[in-house]
């Protein structure tokens, strides 16, 4: 158990410092600066959350989860369709119906997560 958090924050540092246009090889110190950001982060939220139950924290991270996902399904959806980015491999209109499709999916859940907690 104690192996997955750091392979869940290597992985986040190292896109978070590709995202972030610093390369993706984990010998480099940038990847290394971010994966030790990734790590500090995690055990700001485990310090703050001292008393709170561990139940309690892993529902709120599934929720922000939920909350946070339409937006990364437009931005993909955005992505995909420039055509400065993407040139020929572009979207076509059957991939943005599919595309459109899966996103109502993800707001219902959305919706649904909402409705229910609040």
């Amino acid at each position: 158990m104690s192996g997955l958090w750091l392979a869940n924050a290597t992985a986040g540092g190292t896109l978070l410092s590709d995202g972030l246009g610093w390369g993706n090889r984990v010998s480099s110190g940038r990847v290394r600066l971010g994966i030790l950001g990734v790590l500090a982060f995690g055990a700001t939220v485990t310090v703050l959350a001292q008393g709170t139950s561990p139940v309690q924290l892993i529902i709120v991270a599934q929720a922000l989860t939920v909350i946070v996902a339409p937006m990364l399904g437009v931005l993909l959806v955005i992505l995909a369709n420039n055509r400065r980015l993407m040139g020929d491999l572009r979207n076509r209109w059957w991939q943005n119906v599919v595309a459109a499709v899966g996103l109502v999916a993800i707001l219902a859940t959305c919706y649904q997560l909402v409705v229910t907690t609040f």
